[in-house]
């Protein structure tokens, strides 16, 4: 529901390409190594395809955006020992894939079975009648990084994000998409002096497309995170056979690609009740998953938090067992990083949905 913004962000390419020095071969070919030694792979390996969430090898002088919960993006500049980046809920951390994409998945922790299991059983729907919308709110903080080389962040901070979205009774109609930014920047290192002289990433603005159609001419395939009514309807509803069908959209991972994809799917706000219940379960699947109490979304409200740890953060989605209201998600340093002290948010999000009379309305 937030992408499609391409010709935008392509424009913001394009300025910020303009300022960047041309990069040499050593230089990229230095960086290039460090990168693929981070994604676990060669500089014997040039031209692979990335498995999905894993960041594409750049290219010299090339910024290459990554797309994340739907236009909440990733995006690198490589030039010259120059590297800057918005950073969404996420920094460096590994994936785990324990059991392999054609095994079959166990439960993986017994307490977050009961908690989410208390939690699928609250589950609800709202009724859409005729000429009425689905309001969508998705409140997010996010962060811009950049670095003086491949090892040394200059600079983090972060920034507000709102996404709304109104979505017809007949979804084939037309749907309202708006996002917005108080654009304060809360430095968690460095300071304003430190940012490049290059147009702010974040793209905002208001569009209108026909059919829920994403806002432009690049239209994803239907999956978890850009999920149509036939997608989702054809999804299973049995958690365990749920769960293999999103770690396939992974390629196998069972660790925060796959989290986070849940959590990504769960934001757009189109999940329906019977779906989100098995999505719940499904979650009690993930090897390693941690839980949490009270835990705070980006707007303050509370709720227990099922998370998994990597080296240095846990992300977390937030969900009221109480009620079943997935609440949103989060990320927080859990070991001293980059001078930044343990237990730093780097992102949060909240996400509220409610029925309105009129596109446009709260």
């Amino acid at each position: 529901m937030r992408d499609g913004l391409r010709p935008a962000e392509d424009g913001v390419v394009k300025r910020a390409m303009s300022e960047l020095p041309e990069m040499s071969d050593e230089a990229f070919r230095a960086g290039r190594a460090k990168l693929l030694a981070r994604m676990g792979r060669t500089a014997a390996e040039p031209g692979g395809v990335p498995a999905a969430g894993e960041p594409a090898e750049p290219a010299a002088a090339v910024v290459v955006p990554m797309r994340r919960r739907r236009g909440r993006h990733i995006a690198w500049l490589a030039a010259a020992a120059v590297v800057v980046g918005v950073m969404v809920v996420a920094l460096v951390g590994p994936s785990v894939v324990p059991s392999g994409e054609g095994s079959a998945p166990r439960i993986g922790s017994a307490v977050a079975a009961q908690a989410l299991s208390m939690a699928a059983s609250k589950t609800g729907d709202v009724v859409l009648r005729p000429g009425q919308f689905l309001y969508v709110r998705d409140r997010t903080m996010s962060g811009g990084y950049g670095s003086g080389n491949y090892d040394d962040l200059k600079y983090l901070y972060l920034q507000d994000e709102t996404y709304e979205t109104w979505v017809p009774a007949d979804q084939a109609q037309t749907w309202e998409h708006r996002r917005t930014s108080s654009g304060r920047k809360t430095f968690l290192k460095g300071s304003p002096s430190d940012l490049p002289n290059i147009p702010d990433p974040m793209v905002l603005g208001d569009w209108k497309a026909k059919g829920g159609v994403p806002w432009g001419n690049d239209i994803p395939p239907a999956s978890f995170l850009y999920p149509t009514p036939a997608y989702l309807a054809a999804l299973p509803r049995d958690p365990q056979q749920l769960y293999v069908r999103l770690r396939t959209e992974t390629a196998g991972d069972e660790g925060v690609n796959l989290l986070n994809r849940i959590a990504f799917g769960l934001d757009t706000g189109l999940i329906p009740a019977d779906l989100r219940k098995a999505v719940f379960q499904a979650l009690a699947y993930l090897p390693n998953l941690k839980v949490a109490d009270k835990v705070a979304d980006f707007d303050g409200r509370r709720g227990e938090g099922f998370g998994i740890v990597t080296d240095s953060q846990l992300h977390e989605l937030v969900i009221d067992t109480a009620t079943g209201q997935y609440l949103g998600s989060r990320a927080v340093l859990v070991n001293d990083w980059q001078g930044i002290k343990a237990g730093t948010v780097l992102g949060s999000s909240s996400l509220t949905t409610k029925v309105v009379g009129a596109m446009g309305q709260r």
